[in-house]
């Protein structure tokens, strides 16, 4: 008797175990969208003058809908058109944003394209130089 009730226990810890595998937080996932190309140079640039807009696809690798939010740019670099903002992407789907550098001094400038999205633990990112 001790035997089947030790068993017992025993199927039910690992059915238990089993069923709290599939249970994650919705927000889990990392690595939901992938970049054409994966960064962006623009090399020098006369200070007060832009740069020709350089594009970037967003592609949702996710196997699951995706809501984009807002994106966000940082350094001297402009989102000069997206169709991405607020889009809602299926599984293999794509979306283009572009950028320009707009230099206000003489310096080596980096920034950041941020974008988040309600898969993702964190937004993804595009490095700008």
């Amino acid at each position: 008797m001790r035997k089947i009730l030790s068993l017992l226990i025993a199927a039910l810890l690992v059915t238990a175990m089993g069923a709290f595998q599939f249970i994650t937080p919705a927000r889990a996932l990392s690595g939901a969208l992938s970049f054409t190309p994966t960064y962006l140079y623009f090399g020098n640039q006369t200070v007060g003058s832009t740069s020709a807009a350089q594009s970037v696809t967003v592609k949702n690798i996710s196997g699951a809908n995706l809501q984009l939010g807002k994106l966000t740019i940082t350094g001297d670099f402009i989102l000069k058109s997206t169709d991405c903002r607020w889009k809602l992407l299926a599984p293999n789907a794509t979306c283009v944003f572009s950028v320009r550098f707009a230099p206000t001094s003489a310096a080596y400038k980096t920034g950041i394209v941020t974008v988040p999205n309600n898969v993702s633990a964190t937004a993804d990112t595009v490095t700008l130089s």
